[in-house]
C-alpha cells in the first residue's frame, strides 16, 4: 500500500473507513494519519505525485521503446473479449 493509492482514493472521494474496505491491511489510524498529512501538505504531496506519475510515463516510455508490446497487448484484448464472451 503506497501513500500514491490511498490519496488518490482520498481525492476520489473515498472516506477513510472505505479505503479501509478496500486496503484491509492498512489500519484505520494509519489512513487517517496519511490523509491528515496530505490535508496539512497538499502541495508538496500533489507535486510529489504528479512527478511520480511522469517518472512512471517515462520508464512506461522506455520500456515500450526496448520491447514490442504491440503483439502482447492484442493477446490481451483477445483474452479479454473471450473471458467476457
Amino acid at each position: 500500500m503506497t501513500l500514491d493509492s490511498i490519496v488518490r482514493e482520498f481525492k476520489d472521494g473515498a472516506t477513510p473507513e472505505q479505503i479501509q474496505e478496500d486496503f484491509p491491511s492498512v489500519t484505520l489510524s494509519d489512513i487517517y494519519s496519511v490523509v491528515a498529512y496530505y490535508l496539512q501538505h497538499s502541495r508538496e504531496v500533489d507535486d510529489y505525485l504528479s512527478t511520480q506519475a511522469q517518472a512512471a510515463k517515462e520508464v512506461r516510455r522506455e520500456v515500450e521503446s526496448r520491447v514490442d508490446t504491440r503483439g502482447l497487448r492484442e493477446r490481451l484484448r483477445q483474452r479479454r473479449a473471450q473471458a467476457t464472451a
